[in-house]
């Protein structure tokens, strides 16, 4: 269920084109934050927190996952932003909420509730 609102996710952010897109594109590895963007910045904080702001988390988890993808749709503005998810897509678990973390922690965020809700139960 998790990977269908990742590819749903992947797929709509595709379709959207509507950001500007950043100097520098994202990647998995530590680089200096001060080479990001803050619009990128600021898409991966929406990312991290898109479960509340899109309103997902007052629903049950199956409805969840639509609602997510069709919030950062609206509201990632970056196209380095949409890449970043395009790149983690594939990962599975773990292993997507530890490298969602990993690029929040970069970015100098403190948390991540959208990694907590894709780590396995």
């Amino acid at each position: 269920m998790k990977s269908l609102f990742v590819l749903c996710a992947a797929l709509t952010l595709a379709a959207c084109q509507q950001g500007e897109a950043s100097q520098n594109a994202p990647s998995s590895k530590v680089g200096p934050v001060s080479n990001v963007s803050t619009d990128y910045a600021k898409d991966i904080e929406n990312l991290c927190d898109s479960l509340k702001r899109s309103g997902a988390d007052k629903e049950d988890a199956e409805a969840r996952q639509l609602l997510i993808a069709n919030w950062l749709a609206a509201n990632l503005k970056t196209e380095d932003s949409r890449k970043f998810l395009v790149h983690i897509q594939p990962m599975v678990g773990d292993a997507k909420a530890q490298a969602l973390e990993d690029e929040a922690k970069r970015l100098g965020l403190t948390g991540c509730p959208l990694a907590a809700e894709w780590r396995p139960k």
